[in-house]
């Protein structure tokens, strides 16, 4: 049976990285999936625990991560936003860093890991593995209602330079979240590194790009656009009526229709892939 471990790893500006790291059963080497969540994400929230279950049922290692400044706490607290200071201070530059290490911590950790490795980004964690392929040396990537851009809206980057900080309300938990000008910094101060679009013509490995036809919060435009970025090496799977959560909430009442079609694609998208 698989197992779980939880590790903490030494992130961005030296906060903790929280990971959890379910293992196959058996004891040969086996790949290592990395899920990423998205904006207002965590690595505990809906199916991220059964998404992990299935790829390490199916043989692989798989490791779910919370961002350092993700704005969730350390244990009873790391499925609540309870530190919003370090939500406001979060940047793209963390998460890339966040990733490399929480990697290093789960190779370090569990010999049977081998080289291969594919990354899973939901939503804005879509960006950020996309950015990250190169760094991380992956072997594929999976990207689930992806963003196409890290750019700011317009409105939000004058209210940014203006206020310093702008509010996005969380509907599930009613909470307003902050966003610091020190994401706009970052994003102007690694302009080129950060621009998705090359980042996806030039990463050369396999994708897969999931996109649900009914998503309200990242439109399934973006999916297509992604995909003819990197044409060569990328397979689009849009999953009919599906929203940006596959129809699934937190927390996790069972797998959607759609959900169950993601994870169809994604179980033969790696099999080839590894």
């Amino acid at each position: 049976m698989p197992h779980a471990i939880d590790l903490i790893a030494t992130g961005s500006s030296e906060r903790p990285v929280a990971t959890t790291l379910v293992l196959p059963a058996g004891d040969g080497p086996c790949p290592l999936v990395v899920i990423a969540h998205g904006f207002k994400g965590f690595k505990d929230w809906g199916f991220f625990p059964d998404l992990s279950e299935r790829c390490a049922a199916a043989g692989w290692a798989a490791l779910r991560i919370n961002f350092s400044h993700n704005g969730t706490g350390l244990g009873a607290d790391s499925e609540t936003f309870s530190r919003l200071d370090l939500f406001e201070q979060d940047r793209m530059s963390y998460r890339l860093l966040d990733l490399l290490a929480a990697v290093r911590a789960a190779r370090d950790h569990e010999p049977r890991i081998d080289d291969r490795l594919a990354l899973f980004g939901h939503s804005l964690g879509g960006a950020a593995v996309i950015l990250a392929m190169k760094s991380l040396a992956a072997s594929a990537v999976v990207t689930l209602a992806s963003v196409d851009t890290v750019r700011f809206p317009k409105e939000h980057e004058a209210l940014l330079r203006r206020e310093g900080r702008l509010l996005i309300p969380n509907a599930r938990t009613g909470q307003m979240m902050p966003v610091g000008i020190a994401a706009l910094r970052d994003l102007e101060a690694h302009a080129d590194e950060y621009d998705l679009d090359a980042a996806a013509r030039l990463h050369g490995k396999p994708w897969l790009v999931i996109h649900g036809s009914a998503d309200p919060t990242v439109p399934v435009r973006a999916a297509h656009r992604l995909s003819g970025l990197a044409s060569a090496t990328s397979e689009l799977l849009v999953i009919d009526g599906a929203d940006h959560v596959m129809d699934c909430k937190h927390p996790f009442a069972g797998p959607s229709a759609a959900y169950e079609s993601m994870w169809a694609g994604v179980a033969d998208f790696l099999a080839k892939s590894f």
